[in-house]
């Protein structure tokens, strides 16, 4: 029996969930809360939490997934280095993925299974379209990935079979504000998601290859990824223990300090 844990804290969401049973099959307990701060502290009383209400202990865990970022520095930071930390000490295998392959994964699935509306946006997501999948990063700037969503397969003349996987047409990439009209243009994105997507499509309405996305319907498919998401991913997706690693777009923000300091001494 898989007993698997589950953590997110890239965002600006804390996230923990706890899976028992049959890949695909789990019964599953999950926490979030919104938080901007203090993700060290809260994952540890969410995962205890879930724990509790499972009726287990850490031994019987057997697998910990996380998200590897783009996202928050300290946050990136924190999960992984609790997972890595976790997965020694419980001695079990750690697994970890990127977040906007996590959220594209299930922008698919949802579109499927026909959630969130997405099958009512002006995009034909039965068709195949460049989608790209956008966080804001501060300073004016976004985290973006832009995958092709798949033709689904048919097995008859109006049923959708379950789509294929997602194709990357970029990898993660920070993006200047300035330079997402062309963006859109050269990687042909048909349609943006996530917690970024309506401030995306403000900037790209002078763009000639305009995003076919109602602002109406930007927060129904906003997307964001939770904990839970990760049991739902396809193994190939996952790097395993050594390669899980951060994934940060940004040069660190660290300066040599100047002015008075003290003379070190050996």
């Amino acid at each position: 029996m898989i007993c698997e844990l589950a953590i997110d804290t890239a965002g600006a969401g804390c996230s923990a969930a706890l899976a028992i049973g049959a890949r695909f099959e789990q019964k599953i307990y999950a926490r979030f809360d919104d938080i901007r701060r203090g993700h060290a502290e809260h994952i540890i009383t969410q995962i205890d939490d879930l724990m509790t209400e499972a009726g287990i202990g850490y031994q019987s865990l057997n697998r910990i997934s996380c998200t590897m970022g783009p996202g928050s520095f300290t946050g990136v930071r924190v999960g992984i280095a609790f997972a890595k930390g976790l997965a020694l000490a419980c001695d079990v295998s750690l697994y970890g993925a990127v977040c906007s392959v996590v959220a594209g994964q299930k922008f698919i699935r949802v579109g499927h299974e026909d959630k969130f509306g997405v099958s009512n946006l002006n995009t034909d997501l039965s068709q195949s379209v460049n989608i790209c999948h956008v966080v804001e990063a501060g300073r004016d700037e976004f985290y973006v990935h832009v995958f092709k969503h798949p033709q689904p397969e048919r097995h008859e003349a109006n049923a959708l079979m379950e789509a294929r996987p997602l194709s990357e047409v970029t990898g993660p990439v920070l993006l200047s504000y300035l330079d997402v009209p062309s963006f859109v243009q050269n990687h042909e994105v048909g349609l943006s998601f996530g917690p970024g997507g309506e401030k995306f499509c403000e900037l790209n309405q002078s763009c000639k290859s305009e995003i076919s996305l109602p602002r109406s319907d930007v927060s129904s498919v906003s997307l964001d990824i939770r904990a839970e998401d990760l049991f739902q991913l396809d193994e190939k997706y996952f790097k395993i223990n050594d390669e899980v690693c951060p994934l940060y777009l940004r040069a660190p923000d660290a300066k040599p300090q100047l002015g008075k300091t003290l003379v070190r001494r050996l």
